[in-house]
Parts: C-alpha cells; sequence; structure tokens
C-alpha cells in the first residue's frame, strides 16, 4: 500500500485524526482516486506511521480527513545517527544523492560550498533546497522510512568547519597521503553521531582538510580507484552502516 506524508501539526490524536491538504491531498484525490472508506496509510516524518480510513473529503478545497485506528513508532534506532556533508557537484547529481542517502538511511545532508566546487546556488538556493527537501519526502515514501532526513541550508565549508559540535566521529575523504582506510578508522569506534565529509571534484584543498584536524577526526582512503564524488557518497555512507551495524 502507497504511504502518504501528513505534517505533524496536522494530526489530531486526541480526536485520532489526521487532515491532508495541498499536493499530498491532489494526489491521494486526484491521481490515486482515493475514495471515502478506502484504507489508507499516513506518516510524519518524525516517526510516527498512522493507519485508517478515507473519512471525508472536501473536492472543493482539495482536502481529506483520515480517521486514525492505529499508530505505529520507530523503534529506537540503534546507534550512529550518519549524516552526510556533501560538496554540491555538477548538473542534478545532488538531486540523486538526496534520494540515494534517504533510501540508505542517512539522518541529515548538508550541502556544501568548497573553493572548488562549480555549482553555487546563489539566489536559487532558496527554489533549490525546496527541490532537495521535496526529493527526500518521496524518497522516504518510497523506501518506507518513518522519518525524512534534515536537509540543511547551503553552507561553506569554513563555516561547516567552525561548528562541529555533537559529532563524535568525523570521516574525511580525501585523495591524500596521510589518510588510513576506512575498516583502520572504524576500529573500536562506537559513536552516536557521525559526518560523512565528501569533496568536490578536484578534492578537497589541504587548506580545507586542515580545517577539520580535531580529535574527533579521521582522514581516510576510499581504496584505490578515484571515485566520482556521488559515487563516493554511496559508498561511504553503506559501507559505514555495515561496519557499524553488523
Amino acid at each position: 500500500m502507497s504511504r502518504y506524508y501528513v505534517p505533524p501539526e496536522s494530526v489530531d490524536m486526541e480526536n485520532f485524526r489526521a487532515f491532508i491538504d495541498k499536493d499530498e491531498a491532489h494526489h491521494i484525490i486526484d491521481v490515486m482516486r482515493m475514495k471515502a472508506n478506502d484504507a489508507i496509510v499516513v506518516f510524519d516524518g518524525i516517526g510516527k506511521e498512522y493507519s485508517g480510513t478515507i473519512e471525508r473529503i472536501d473536492t472543493k478545497k482539495g482536502t481529506l480527513t483520515v480517521k486514525i485506528t492505529k499508530m505505529s513508532e520507530v523503534e529506537n534506532l540503534r546507534a550512529p545517527e550518519i549524516y552526510i556533508a556533501q560538496a554540491i557537484p555538477k548538473k542534478s547529481k545532488f538531486d540523486d544523492i538526496v534520494e540515494k542517502a534517504t533510501e540508505l538511511g542517512a539522518s541529515g545532508i548538508f550541502p556544501v560550498i568548497t573553493e572548488r566546487t562549480i555549482v553555487r546556488p546563489g539566489n536559487s538556493s532558496g527554489r533549490t533546497l525546496e527541490r532537495w527537501r521535496k526529493i527526500a519526502l518521496e524518497a522516504a515514501k518510497q523506501s518506507g522510512r518513518l522519518n525524512i532526513p534534515e536537509i540543511y541550508d547551503v553552507t561553506p565549508l569554513r563555516d561547516l568547519a567552525s561548528d562541529l559540535s555533537g559529532f563524535d566521529l568525523i570521516l574525511f575523504a580525501w585523495l591524500s597521503d596521510g589518510t588510513v582506510p576506512l575498516k583502520e578508522a572504524l576500529k573500536h569506534q562506537s559513536p552516536g553521531k557521525v559526518l560523512l565529509m565528501i569533496g568536490p571534484e578536484g578534492d578537497f584543498t589541504d587548506q580545507e582538510a586542515l580545517m577539520f584536524k580535531k580529535p574527533e577526526c579521521r582522514y581516510i582512503s576510499l581504496g584505490r580507484n578515484v571515485l566520482k564524488t556521488d559515487t563516493a557518497a554511496f559508498y561511504l555512507l553503506s559501507s559505514v552502516k555495515y561496519e557499524l551495524l553488523s
């Protein structure tokens, strides 16, 4: 059964109702052609899922009411929470990164501008962020996630480096000497919150790498082959999840 998104503030558990409008209601009513009394599953993006039936449809307003019969919550998620700081790549690759990172369980994504970043959203950053957040929502719906990863504002790398509080481990992927294999960097680690640093086409500069020279940072290699920046994101996220959760 398809799952649909309802904002947390639109769920009334005192009366066991959820209220859906805008694009999601349009999709349910006009695309899926669902009717009153049809079974439906919705989720609030912060860990709760609701099963029930469509109680009422207002076609004029484009809204519908769901009568909730069951609520499920995300069980205590196993640590760690994994975040990605990704230099914005060319073309539409960041769209794919958001989609796949959501499917793979990333907790949040920082779009980062580095010295060698070619694409800089600038005045269009608001529209771009809105698109990325919509992609994350759709990927969460498709993959069965009950929470939606946070897509943060576009951030200069220096600003991100100045505030890393809360991260227990930073894995900085870098094409340079002095790195260690990922498996070695994760030995004896049981972090609660991890940040994965992935550079642009052309990699991080030496000066940028030095911004992250902190006790919790490990400079890592992703193997002999040089991966494209989007490939590196998928590889690193998958590998870290496997090593820390298996």
